[in-house]
């Protein structure tokens, strides 16, 4: 959300790193990734958060599509959210957090682990990493394979 890039930018303006970027608008209903002008390099690396519960399955795929085919070979797509495993509910407050999910947009809500690698396999994009995080959240880390 745009919302959030002025606390991102804010951030990194009091930590400077110089391999780390301003963050982009990232439009799915577009069919590229967003170039930075400013910079004469690739990405190495996507970072997403708490975005795959809330959009729509298909732009799920999409956004897997998209930053499949921009990658270079051993880029990585790192994604922060909740996640179900096998088709369960890693918690309670998970449960309860997908059921007001789809309450708001019958096409969100809290998405199989196992469907996203699916989802990543076909993009040649394999789960490298899993990451337990608070608040029943998860960092998944994929990295393109050639």
């Amino acid at each position: 959300m745009l919302a959030h890039h002025a606390i991102i930018n804010a951030w990194h303006t009091a930590y400077p790193a110089s391999n780390l970027y301003a963050p982009l608008a990232f439009d799915l209903s577009c069919d590229s990734v967003p170039v930075n002008q400013t910079i004469n390099t690739s990405y190495d690396a996507v970072f997403t958060a708490n975005t795959l519960h809330i959009i729509s399955w298909s732009l799920v795929e999409k956004l897997f599509e998209l930053v499949g085919d921009f990658l270079p070979s051993s880029g990585k797509l790192i994604v922060y959210g909740p996640f179900n495993d096998n088709g369960y509910y890693t918690s309670d407050s998970n449960r309860q957090f997908d059921h007001s999910l789809r309450q708001r947009d019958s096409k969100s809500g809290i998405r199989d682990l196992q469907e996203i690698v699916k989802v990543a396999e076909k993009q040649h994009l394999f789960l490298s990493h899993q990451y337990a995080m608070p608040a029943n959240n998860q960092i998944l880390v994929f990295q393109k394979k050639s």
